[in-house]
């Protein structure tokens, strides 16, 4: 089923993405491990200088990176699972920003056809021998504003600055993203333990930007391949070590 709108974790949705989600084992976070600052859920929580770190956790559903390509003589669609990296965020003092990382292996895509997935990884494309990783990085917050909250969770939307690192080219972006402060309960504890964060951003990327160009003398950008892909981020992060999960 579909990733619920972070708007809308009301009762109704909430027991919507309990049965959802579908996880792995999972443990606690196992280094600089800190006593959970008061008004947050109960447990034990890594802290970072800025806020609470929330770990982002890979293989399920719910953690999706999509690009799509609409192109006169093609359109097709390529997503990865395997996203690693965290964010750091004070549920209590959310205007303290934040920042984090958001990584993805070149090898992860998939677009459904193998022989395209070789091309998306060689020299002519992303170069996955020479630069193997997608790297997000959050620097800071430009502004957040709450747009839903109730007992169990805030919802908050959000301007960063961030960096993206694309075939070995770095660029500054500014995205826009929905993010919600899950606090852990019962219903939660009983499929993650920890509060979660879970974070969704829509963003075009520019090709030539990022200087792939595609195989010399061709014309497959443009034609085959969009100048512009649009690129959809889901994140599920939680305040544990996600270890055990697995692709569901």
């Amino acid at each position: 089923m579909l990733w619920p709108r972070f708007s809308h974790f009301r009762n109704g949705a909430l027991r919507m993405l309990l049965v959802s989600l579908s996880l792995g084992t999972v443990t606690t976070a196992g280094r600089g491990a800190e006593i959970t600052p008061s008004g947050m859920s109960g447990g034990i929580v890594e802290m970072a200088d800025s806020g609470v770190v929330f770990h982002i956790v890979p293989g399920v559903k719910q953690t999706r990176i999509t690009f799509h390509s609409d192109a006169p003589l093609e359109d097709f669609k390529g997503t990865t699972s395997q996203v690693t990296g965290h964010f750091v965020f004070d549920p209590l003092q959310p205007r303290r920003g934040g920042n984090g990382v958001i990584s993805t292996p070149v090898a992860s895509l998939n677009t459904g056809i193998p022989l395209r997935d070789e091309h998306l990884r060689s020299e002519d494309w992303l170069d996955a021998a020479q630069f193997p990783d997608i790297v997000l990085r959050v620097l800071a917050i430009d502004s957040i504003r709450v747009a839903d909250s109730a007992a169990d969770f805030t919802t908050y939307d959000v301007v960063a600055a961030c960096s993206l690192s694309v075939h070995g080219v770095v660029r500054a972006v500014s995205l826009s993203a929905r993010a919600t402060h899950l606090r852990e309960s019962e219903k939660t504890r009983k499929v993650l333990p920890g509060d979660w964060l879970a974070v969704r951003a829509e963003f075009m990327i520019a090709l030539a930007d990022f200087g792939i160009t595609g195989p010399a003398r061709t014309d497959i950008v443009g034609s085959r391949v969009s100048d512009s892909v649009f690129v959809e981020v889901s994140i599920l992060s939680a305040t544990v070590t996600p270890t055990g999960t697995g692709p569901r």
